[in-house]
């Protein structure tokens, strides 16, 4: 911790005495800094939900340590913009965090050492704080009096991004498991259940209310289960075999007709059976005038 002089001596004695009554050692050490997730897991509520993140209004270590975390965890999370070297602002924001469940608060800035940190006010606002606070301030060899009030503190912003990251993981993990085996929990029977009396076997009846060859929504043009019958494609591909024995050779109208006449029955297209049909006959009453 850094002294700066009997200013912030009034504040040393409130880290003493909070320090005290949690039967933790007067003073702070560096080796206090939290550095794994089990560690923060013991200190932090059991389904976090949401966030409250204080820095300055023109930190740049906001978007290093919103980089860390995945879109659905920044959704839980509210910046709260502060004067970062304005005490009574950092107060004021501590005081309007409401003693809701399942919430964190989380003060972080970068740039080393911050006197702010070591104020008496910063500090009783930690303490009257109804929600665990997480500080972040400065580098590694910074220590603050803050920080030996808070639930948990980290030596840089992106060390406490990274583990609080893992921490939100893991619970998300949790609630998802625990739903999971909710589900698939099966009632035990009451002391007085009585079983109902024995049912003849009765085998599963047939639904008509489908046609016979039913086929689902999703099938595709080609995989139709029952293939109408398409008199008019057949017509169309009978005439122009006619027409071309008719004609003596492959003449263009009746060969068109040929292949309209298989695309009909290929595609059963009404539509290009009856084109088809009018080409093969207009062919053949040509072959039988020209003759």
């Amino acid at each position: 911790m850094s002294d700066s002089g009997s200013g912030n001596e009034d504040a040393q004695q409130v880290v003493r005495d909070y320090r005290r009554m949690r039967g933790l050692s007067e003073l702070m050490t560096r080796s206090a800094y939290i550095m794994d997730v089990d560690e923060l897991a013991t200190r932090m509520p059991s389904h976090i939900e949401r966030v409250f993140v204080i820095c300055g209004h023109q930190s740049r270590t906001r978007a290093d340590f919103r980089a860390e975390f995945a879109v659905p965890q920044l959704r839980m999370m509210t910046d709260v913009f502060v004067s970062i070297r304005d005490v009574e602002d950092i107060v004021r924001a501590l005081q309007s965090v409401r003693d809701q469940r399942g919430t964190v608060v989380i003060i972080h800035r970068g740039g080393g050492y911050a006197a702010e940190f070591d104020h008496a006010d910063v500090v009783r606002a930690i303490i009257d704080c109804p929600v665990p606070v997480i500080t972040a301030v400065g580098h590694a060899e910074d220590l603050h009096l803050a920080d030996a009030v808070a639930a948990a503190a980290f030596p840089t912003p992106t060390k406490a991004a990274v583990i609080f990251r893992k921490l939100l993981g893991r619970q998300y993990y949790q609630r998802r498991h625990q739903s999971s085996l909710e589900l698939v929990q099966v009632p035990t029977a009451p002391a007085e259940y009585v079983p109902p009396a024995s049912v003849p076997y009765v085998p599963p009846q047939p639904d008509v209310s489908l046609p016979r060859h039913a086929v689902p929504p999703f099938a595709g043009r080609r995989r139709v289960n029952i293939v109408p019958k398409n008199w008019w494609g057949t017509l169309s591909l009978l005439c122009g075999i006619v027409s071309i024995l008719t004609a003596g050779g492959f003449g263009i109208l009746p060969l068109v007709g040929l292949i309209l006449g298989l695309e009909a029955l290929r595609w059963r297209r009404r539509r290009v059976a009856i084109t088809g049909l009018i080409l093969n006959a207009i062919a053949l009453w040509v072959v039988v005038a020209v003759r």
